[in-house]
């Protein structure tokens, strides 16, 4: 019976044994299996943390303006070399313009009429002036949205008026063609519309890539002077358009403002500025004489304070060059006399002198 009962036992035991195995083989299967479980919850979280920060920083691109992924259209980012070809060649010709600090860039800097001082004055006025009738340049960061300011055409109802508008160029530039469309009332064109040029997105057929945005804004300039048979333009009387071109030099929007371009120097012929030049020498002589005669005419305290004021801006080297010979010797015979009436004894030799050379007894023959 003992026998019997030391095998039961030890069968038990054994049963025991295998079933606290077996919970522990499951329990570390279960724990080897959550850890897996864990790691790849982990790798998981990890890609979707780094599509998150893809995502915002794809979101804050577009937020900032950054459209040079939209402008990248056409093969190998044509559209984009295209552009700042554009940009490149405006530079040059010194109309490339920055419409949000109001200066015009050109390859010698920046500068609010993108005059700079030449020994050669002549040809840099003839620079100058050749390409003054336009500025263009991209707003801002968006490279699909350029604006242009020009001024209106010479010998017509335009003319002395300064015009604003804006190309906008599609994503497969330069292989289609842009929208084109005027901001500033003419009379010609509706303000804020799509203007049907040949040149434009309402006519594909003849759009070449030869085409620039310099080329298409001169050519909306001279399409001015044409009679207004086409989408998005208007007839105005010839009155009503001089009015608005008058306005037009103190229009502006945001920060493009007119006026001030104007006061830089911007939008004026070789032949204005030779008036505007010659009328301020005019008055600044008037002035002069104005003033000389006022001194002249004075006496006793006023004269004296007069003279301090004269003596006080004494001319510089460079005014003096520039007064004729005439001016030069009145204004010294003047200084003369007032230093001669200043010192008593200047004074008497003046008049020993004066006595002595005309006074004197003629000599016998």
């Amino acid at each position: 019976m003992s026998t019997s009962s030391d095998g039961q036992e030890r069968v038990k035991s054994k049963k025991v044994s295998v079933i606290q195995n077996g919970q522990e083989e499951s329990s570390d299967f279960i724990e080897g299996k959550q850890k897996k479980e864990a790691a790849h919850t982990i790798n998981d979280n990890g890609k979707e943390d780094r599509r998150i920060k893809v995502a915002a920083a794809a979101s804050k691109r577009s937020k900032d303006g950054d459209n040079n992924s939209k402008v990248r259209g056409g093969k190998d980012g044509e559209c984009l070399r295209r552009i700042k070809r554009e940009w490149k060649d405006a530079v040059k010709l010194g109309i490339a313009y920055d419409w949000q600090k109001i200066q015009t860039v050109t390859v010698k800097g920046r500068s609010p009429s993108g005059r700079y001082p030449s020994k050669d004055e002549d040809a840099s006025d003839d620079n100058f002036y050749q390409s003054n009738y336009v500025r263009i340049g991209p707003y801002g960061k968006n490279l699909l949205r350029w604006h242009f300011s020009i001024m209106g055409p010479v010998n017509s109802v335009y003319m002395g008026g300064v015009y604003h508008g804006r190309i906008l160029l599609p994503k497969d530039y330069p292989m289609s063609p842009p929208r084109v469309q005027m901001l500033t009332p003419t009379g010609r064109f509706i303000p804020g519309e799509d203007i049907c040029l040949s040149a434009s997105n309402y006519h594909p057929e003849t759009w070449t890539p030869r085409w620039t945005i310099l080329s298409l804004v001169d050519a909306l300039r001279l399409h001015m002077l044409t009679s207004p048979n086409e989408i998005g333009g208007v007839d105005a009387s010839r009155e009503r358009r001089k009015i608005l071109a008058a306005e037009s030099r103190s229009w502006r929007i945001g920060p493009i403002d007119h006026g001030k371009m104007v006061q830089c120097g911007l939008f004026c012929t070789k032949e204005e500025n030779d008036e505007t030049t010659e009328s301020k020498k005019e008055k600044q002589i008037k002035d002069q004489a104005d003033k000389l005669l006022k001194i002249i005419s004075s006496t006793g305290e006023e004269f004296s304070v007069q003279r301090e004021r004269v003596e006080s801006s004494r001319m510089s080297t460079e005014d003096i060059t520039k007064r004729t010979l005439a001016q030069t010797v009145i204004i010294v015979a003047f200084k003369t006399l007032v230093a001669m009436l200043k010192s008593p004894l200047r004074l008497g030799i003046l008049i020993f002198v004066i006595c002595h050379v005309y006074l004197r007894p003629m000599s016998p023959n």
